[in-house]
Order: C-alpha cells, then sequence, then structure tokens
C-alpha cells in the first residue's frame, strides 16, 4: 500500500513538472525554427500526449532497474538476473520506438525549412538537445547532439 502511495506521487509530480517543462521547451524552440503559433499550441499537444504515453514505461523501467539493483545486492543467481535484464531492455526498445515515433511527429508539424534545420541537429540548447554546456566541446562532432535531440524529440524535454 505504501509502495503505491509513493509511486502515485512520483507520477503525479512527474506528469506535473514535465508538462511545465514541455511549455518553456516550445518557447525555446522558436527562435531556431521560428514555429508559428498554431506549431507551437500542435507541439505541446503532441508533446504533452507523448509525456503521457510514455509515463508507464518510464515507471515501470525505473521499478524494474531497482529489482535489478535488489538481485544484484543478494547475489540471485544468473538465470534471474539475465531474465530482468531482458525485461529492461524490452521497455527500453518500447520507449525508444515511442520517441522515434514523436520526433516523426514533431517533423510532420514543421515546413521543409524547418526540418532541414531540424534534421541538422540544431546544435544549441533551444533546440531541446541537452545543456550549453554539453555543446562547447564536442566541435566539429555534432553526432552527439543530433542523437539527443532524437532522443527527446525537437521542444520535449524531460
Amino acid at each position: 500500500m505504501k509502495k503505491n502511495t509513493v509511486i502515485l506521487v512520483l507520477i503525479v509530480g512527474l506528469a506535473f513538472v514535465s508538462s511545465l517543462v514541455i511549455a518553456g521547451s516550445i518557447d525555446e524552440c522558436d527562435p531556431a525554427l521560428k514555429l508559428t503559433p498554431e506549431q507551437k499550441e500542435k507541439m505541446q499537444k503532441v508533446c504533452l500526449d507523448f509525456q503521457k504515453e510514455i509515463l508507464p514505461f518510464q515507471t515501470d523501467l525505473k521499478a524494474k532497474s531497482l529489482d535489478m539493483k535488489t538481485l544484484l545486492q543478494e547475489n540471485a543467481d544468473l538465470s534471474k538476473i539475465n531474465a530482468k535484464i531482458d525485461e529492461l531492455a524490452k521497455i527500453k526498445a518500447e520507449i525508444m520506438k515511442k520517441k522515434m515515433a514523436h520526433s516523426n511527429q514533431i517533423k510532420g508539424l514543421l515546413t521543409e525549412e524547418q526540418k532541414a534545420l531540424f534534421n541538422k541537429g540544431g546544435c544549441s540548447s533551444s533546440m531541446g538537445c541537452g545543456t550549453k554546456s554539453e555543446h562547447m566541446n564536442h566541435g566539429a562532432d555534432k553526432s552527439a547532439c543530433r542523437e539527443k535531440t532524437m532522443k527527446k524529440g525537437c521542444c520535449c524535454k524531460k
């Protein structure tokens, strides 16, 4: 009972914070992509729907990660550990698929010019791609930045 209450409080809190972050992230996209008010509104809805869709997977992933930690502390047999690894991998794969679908949804809201900017990886914090300090040290190699943009989806920071 106590565990369920804690999980419920965490879920509600995360949903609230995520909605605040999404709104701010959409505004940060504007300078780079020059989003119209309609695009911003649609993106906010898409991003909020995505956050709601992915939240149970994130919660499940965290719970299974904690289970794995417990197994490792108990010196469980290798078959139990391998089974837990498989469970974690399955959840991570689902999350990754949903993130790619979300990224494609976001791209669908963009004009051709905006898509070109988005596809370049837009190495600035305004593209929803990490922090400024993460961008300062990778020089010409923007693949790390592009990877983060694709993981998070433009404008939908966690």
